[in-house]
């Protein structure tokens, strides 16, 4: 790039046109050239450089993952412990693909399952709100646990927080537990296909309260279609324009639908 513009620079002078130039260079002046930080770099390996075994007995690690050089010539060995997340996935029935990304302190698998193909089953619709956090279209409904919450005064409760504090975080902690055990009451007995809202940017250039600030609806879908994914229930995004007002039996959109 600097080669490129001492050239455009040269050119221009060469040509006579030195108030263009002296343009030129002013703002190639005022921009900034970023580069890269090779202390943030995550290489992703694959397998041409790594071998990974989980079915070790022998230690008390959950496996090894053994690091070799183009010809072996330099060979590392990694033990690693599975937490929670990745046994789930094992017992499930996911395979580790063969590639992996490092970090200064951690190892990242990625995971895969072949989806078999649907068989006759039910759709389901699924509506995620504040008040009541998840709708279905069977009629199951999930807004407070066992503690006597829900997801709006969780979020009152954030509103009241001061950001950063260990109480702030003390009850972000609880809503992401929330949300868990929200997805995990989901019933997904013979259910092929769920019909989801996909909902984007809800709260660009909008002002809204403190307490709806707070309801992450990008957790709860994440954590949604993650559940759907390892039930092998396929996952049709609808588009959320009108879907309030528009009548499910004859397709009638008007205001007054919503009531």
């Amino acid at each position: 790039k600097q080669s490129n513009r001492l050239y455009m620079i040269n050119k221009l002078i060469s040509d006579g046109r030195h108030k263009q130039a002296r343009k030129l260079q002013a703002i190639y002046n005022k921009t900034k050239i970023s580069k890269p930080d090779p202390n943030n770099v995550e290489p992703e390996l694959d397998s041409r450089f790594i071998k990974i075994n989980i079915d070790n007995n022998e230690t008390s690690f959950d496996g090894w993952v053994m690091l070799s050089s183009i010809g072996n010539k330099v060979k590392l060995n990694i033990p690693f412990k599975g937490h929670k997340h990745f046994n789930r996935l094992i017992n499930n029935g996911f395979s580790i693909k063969k590639g992996i990304r490092l970090s200064k302190k951690n190892i990242t698998f990625m995971f895969e399952k072949d989806v078999p193909q649907v068989e006759d089953g039910t759709t389901l619709g699924i509506d995620i709100g504040q008040k009541t956090t998840l709708s279905c279209s069977n009629g199951q409904m999930i807004d407070v646990d066992n503690h006597g919450h829900n997801y709006q005064s969780i979020c009152k409760k954030l509103s009241r927080k001061k950001k950063g504090s260990n109480s702030f975080k003390r009850t972000e902690k609880q809503r992401s537990n929330y949300i868990g055990w929200c997805i995990n009451q989901l019933n997904l007995t013979n259910v092929s296909f769920v019909n989801r809202e996909n909902i984007k940017y809800l709260r660009k250039y909008r002002r809204v309260s403190r307490s709806l600030s707070h309801w992450n609806y990008c957790e709860l879908f994440e954590k949604l279609d993650q559940k759907l994914v390892e039930n092998c229930v396929q996952i049709n995004k609808l588009s959320p324009t009108y879907t309030s007002q528009r009548c499910s039996q004859c397709g009638w959109v008007r205001k007054r639908n919503r009531k």
